[in-house]
């Protein structure tokens, strides 16, 4: 089982990866060998936002034509089988800019 966790808050011990390492623990004390959790911190990436040109659909492949660390991203996240789970760190209705340019860049996937 591959387990992708997205933080998208700017800091790396934020409330919300407090929570999401309890869960993440969880799911280790299952004490199954083929767990494999990989954390992704976006503050971290070159994320550019996305310029609204659909390529991504029209190539039909979620790659984007934009050549930042977003095509890795969409990679890990196809490869994902499993169920897919957000959890967004939001302080007074803030989302961080890299995580939501992520989340837009992705629509291809749905």
């Amino acid at each position: 089982m591959k387990i992708l966790v997205l933080n998208g808050s700017p800091k790396k011990r934020s409330d919300t990866m407090v929570l999401t390492n309890s869960f993440l623990s969880g799911i280790k004390s299952v004490n199954r060998d083929d767990i494999n959790i990989e954390i992704i911190n976006v503050i971290e990436k070159n994320i550019k936002p996305c310029l609204g040109c659909f390529k991504c659909w029209e190539n039909k492949n979620a790659r984007c034509v934009i050549d930042d660390d977003q095509n890795e991203i969409i990679q890990k996240y196809s490869e994902l089988k499993d169920g897919k789970t957000e959890l967004e760190d939001k302080m007074q209705d803030f989302i961080d800019y890299k995580f939501e340019d992520i989340k837009n860049k992705s629509y291809s996937l749905i």
